[in-house]
């Protein structure tokens, strides 16, 4: 124990004299300040360091000594260092010796001017006021500022120039402005009407209409079909109002029999529907369309095959259905064609269809639960209510939203709350996306304004700040305040 007691004693001397030295430092230098002189444009030119020096702090100096001191600007390597004049305060004799070698051009370099030679007893106790002007570059902006002492005379003193005491960062951290972004609650949706759709691509015999369940992939479509379908019927959360169907047939053969044909297998789809789900015929809307070019020429734009612009030109400025399938055949003597008969038509012979639904009003117990199963059971207004069980701006609050604005897409107010969401983040430049396909609101510029602060266009910030305010939003006027604070401080 002994031995431990002798091990820590130099330890805590050593932190005793560390602490009277940084005591001391911070005595001797005070009331520092760095300004940014700007210019016309705004754009920081100079800095101007200012701060005081005193003199008692130093009173044990001898007339053979002086004190150098050498104030820094120092960045994160040797390159982005700046040497500031130093000051020189110096006892009698020390004072004589160090002049004399100055005017007779025997000094060191840096006891030279711009460097101040003084002579402690003249202050008579009165403080040194320090300043500078020194012009602006870059690396200053994550700079510190701090003096380096050394003492001339005394040969049993400790040097202090080998590690500067940090006075200050030369630039503050920014002001954190706390920005109000805004949200609009949206309105009741009073009867939930909901239509999803599919579509079933049966194989059929050619130039035949029936649907048989062992034919090609019919086993899987039929499977697939009737997933979709009793997912409506047994849901009770939702009514179902009623079915549409829509039947298309691929290209090839005469244009009036394929007519028939997208009729006939449309109705023989309904009659599926109806004998399987006991739907009436009145809530089955049948139609039919005959040749899909349109899905053709979509499905070949989204092809990789080499020669698709000129399938697509036949397309566009042929109008009719014989002169298109004549001018397809005469390409590369009907090998194209043929590819087109065999992998890109037969996906054309299909029916698609549509569930229209009412779905029931949830309390927001029911929300939650509907949500992670069917949230597009849910109105922009219960979404709502929901994404605010989460905290604002975590992962669950922002993906609610993102859930909104992806079932409503074009609806002003999801954009306009996905973006607000978004900013809780930081995410402007993704907000600012939603933000711009909401309505000119308030809010809207209010939020706008914010994303752009957080992307550092203040210019811009301002103005949508500005033009939420001249629309009667406070949020704006309170936003326009922080705003100016973060651009003092910068």
């Amino acid at each position: 124990m002994k031995l431990n007691k002798l091990f820590l004693l130099p330890l805590l001397l050593l932190s005793l004299q560390v602490a009277t030295a940084q005591e001391t430092l911070s005595r001797r230098y005070q009331n520092l300040k760095i300004s940014r002189v700007k210019d016309s444009l705004g754009k920081i030119r100079a800095l101007k360091i200012d701060f005081d020096i005193d003199p008692k702090t130093i009173s044990d100096l001898k007339s053979t000594e002086m004190l150098f001191i050498a104030p820094q600007l120092m960045g994160a390597n040797e390159k982005e260092q700046l040497n500031l004049p130093s000051v020189m305060l110096a006892g009698n004799n020390k004072y004589l010796t160090t002049r004399r070698k100055i005017a007779f051009g025997n000094a060191k370099d840096r006891f030279n001017a711009p460097s101040k030679l003084i002579r402690l007893k003249d202050l008579k106790g009165e403080i040194v006021h320090y300043s500078e002007e020194v012009p602006f570059e870059e690396w200053m902006r994550k700079a510190n500022f701090g003096v380096s002492e050394e003492r001339f005379g005394c040969a049993s003193c400790q040097q202090e120039g080998v590690t500067p005491y940090i006075f200050s960062k030369v630039f503050e951290d920014p002001y954190k402005p706390q920005y109000k972004n805004l949200y609009i609650k949206p309105a009741v949706e009073a009867v939930k009407h909901r239509a999803d759709r599919q579509e079933a691509k049966f194989n059929f015999k050619v130039a035949r209409h029936e649907l048989l369940k062992d034919f090609g992939n019919n086993a899987a479509e039929f499977k697939r079909v009737d997933e979709f379908i009793k997912g409506f019927i047994n849901d009770k959360n939702l009514n179902v109002s009623d079915f549409a169907i829509d039947g298309y047939a691929s290209p090839e053969g005469e244009f009036q029999s394929n007519i028939i044909l997208s009729k006939n297998r449309a109705y023989a789809f309904a009659k599926y529907l109806q004998d399987t789900y006991k739907i009436s015929p009145n809530r089955m809307k049948v139609n039919w369309h005959g040749e899909d070019w349109d899905g053709l020429r979509k499905a070949v734009a989204e092809s990789a095959l080499s020669n698709k612009q000129q399938i697509i030109d036949i397309i566009d400025k042929n109008n009719t259905d014989l002169k298109r399938e004549a001018a397809i055949r005469a390409l590369d003597g009907g090998a194209t064609y043929n590819k087109l008969l065999q992998e890109f038509y037969p996906p054309l012979r299909r029916n698609v269809y549509s569930v229209s639904y009412v779905v029931k009003s949830f309390s927001l117990e029911e929300a939650l639960q509907v949500y992670r199963t069917k949230p597009g059971q849910l109105s922009l207004e219960e979404l709502f209510h929901v994404a605010n069980t989460y905290e604002k701006g975590s992962e669950n609050f922002i993906g609610v939203f993102e859930t909104a604005v992806a079932l409503f897409p074009n609806d002003p107010i999801a954009n306009l709350n996905v973006g607000s969401a978004l900013l809780e983040s930081g995410l402007a430049e993704k907000a600012i996306k939603h933000l711009r396909k909401a309505s000119d609101a308030p809010e809207t510029n209010n939020n706008l304004g914010i994303a752009y602060s957080q992307m550092g266009d203040y210019k811009q910030a301002r103005t949508y700040f500005e033009k939420a305010v001249k629309a009667g939003c406070k949020e704006a006027q309170d936003n326009l305040i922080e705003l100016n604070k973060l651009e003092s401080s910068l």
